[in-house]
């Protein structure tokens, strides 16, 4: 528990720097982007005469700090554009979640959005490279995976589509209208057995009446 680490090891430091530090330390590797952990880390290791190391962790402090109020700018941004693609507002979203990644450019959810918006505009290319992006920062994300699946499944790509499809089966279990969006991609992509496999799993569990003829 680094929240419960970061308070003993506050009080500790204030008797003994030594105990202090090492269990601030051990609150800093459970929980690396705590600018506040840092910080008290810093204090201990200064208290404890150690002024180079905790110079350097003041340091690192103040760059954690830097890239949260980033990451929240980047939120606002993301938020902005997904309030205007629910309004069918694409170019103003996508001018939205340029500003977020222009701020944090690994920021999951504005990648994902920016893939969405893409998407909506047909550009594969953009939406490709945005939804790959959020996958490589939140690979267990299903629903990244599943909005991949259905830009892929508009761009003809049904291997890839079946693959980002297996990938939400796999992550959210029985879940049917996946499971027949995935048997039909399969069955598109002309993986056959593998397609009537994936539609009778579905049948066992509820209808796939939309795919049953086509994963024949």
């Amino acid at each position: 528990d680094p929240e419960f680490r970061l308070k003993y090891g506050s009080v500790l430091a204030l008797k003994s720097p030594s105990d202090g530090v090492r269990e601030l330390e051990e609150a800093a590797r459970l929980a690396p982007q705590r600018a506040d952990i840092l910080t008290a880390l810093g204090a201990a290791l200064r208290r404890a005469g150690n002024q180079e190391r905790a110079a350097e962790v003041f340091r690192q402090s103040r760059e954690v700090s830097a890239a949260m109020a980033q990451r929240s700018e980047a939120m606002l941004e993301t938020n902005k554009a997904i309030d205007s693609l629910k309004k069918g507002q694409v170019a103003p979203a996508i001018e939205s979640l340029r500003a977020a990644l222009a701020l944090d450019p690994a920021f999951a959810d504005a990648n994902h959005y920016m893939g969405i918006a893409q998407s909506a505009q047909q550009n594969w290319p953009e939406a490709n490279r945005a939804l790959n992006a959020a996958l490589q920062e939140s690979p267990s994300n299903p629903e990244i995976h599943f909005n991949f699946a259905v830009s892929l499944q508009k761009q003809g790509d049904w291997d890839g589509a079946a693959r980002e499809f297996q990938s939400v089966v796999d992550l959210r279990p029985g879940q049917v209208p996946v499971m027949c969006q995935l048997a039909d991609a399969l069955s598109r992509a002309g993986q056959i057995e593998r397609a009537q496999a994936e539609l009778q799993r579905a049948k066992e569990l509820g209808s796939c009446d939309a795919v049953q003829g086509k994963a024949h």
